[in-house]
């Protein structure tokens, strides 16, 4: 695949041009780095030097997560510290990590994925006490928009609560856009079948809204 890259701003560009491409949702973006010199085309991959953890500065917390830690090493500019395989919050320069760590239970690794690669720290995170009560199921409770065509497209406003982050479905089928806060969600229909009542549901990480709390009537 071939990704267009423009550079943009006033006067000449001279030297070596390195992009870093990868899917947002990549924890292993090894190797993905492409060096071009300008005017002469292609040179051999460049790649970033391997992460090293040499010290982790905290090794046990609460379960419900938020203990500040310090990952020392080096080549960690760019990466994200991995706790349990769960994203902690935070940043990393060449030499330091600084974050938080998320809820978990029991042992869990601690490790930094970066340009150059993971490295694992030596000693894991022991998470003491009970784990984050998990999130409230969403649910729902009003719809502005109770009707729309068969072909989709009806822009509607779901107001319910816990519905931070959550995905919107018409009778089963993604929203064609959807975006969610704590209250309210905003969501495109997509295309149904057939003209009918369908349930409308929003699913989070604490499960999925009741059926039949609020119902979508598309019309031919």
């Amino acid at each position: 695949m071939r990704i267009p890259v423009v550079a943009e701003g006033a006067g000449p560009v001279a030297g070596a041009i390195t992009a870093r491409v990868a899917n947002a949702n990549d924890t292993i973006p090894t190797g993905h780095v492409r060096t071009h010199l300008l005017g002469i085309g292609p040179l051999p991959p460049l790649f970033a030097s391997t992460a090293r953890i040499d010290s982790v500065s905290a090794t046990t917390g609460p379960g419900a997560g938020g203990t500040p830690v310090a990952v020392t090493g080096e080549s960690l500019a760019g990466a994200m510290v991995l706790i349990g395989g769960v994203p902690a919050p935070g940043g990393c320069t060449d030499t330091a990590c600084a974050v938080t760590t998320p809820g978990g239970s029991g042992s869990a690794a601690v490790t930094v994925v970066g340009p150059g690669g993971t490295a694992v720290a030596p000693a894991a995170f022991d998470y003491t006490g009970a784990p984050p009560a998990p999130p409230s199921a969403p649910s729902l409770s009003g719809l502005n928009a109770p009707s729309g065509p068969v072909g989709g497209g009806t822009a509607v406003v779901l107001t319910g609560a816990d519905l931070a982050g959550g995905a919107v479905s018409f009778g089963g089928r993604p929203a064609a856009r959807h975006s969610c806060g704590p209250q309210l969600c905003t969501a495109t229909a997509p295309a149904a079948d057939r003209p009918g009542p369908v349930d409308v549901t929003v699913t989070t990480a604490g499960g999925t809204s009741g059926p039949g709390l609020v119902t979508f009537t598309y019309t031919s």
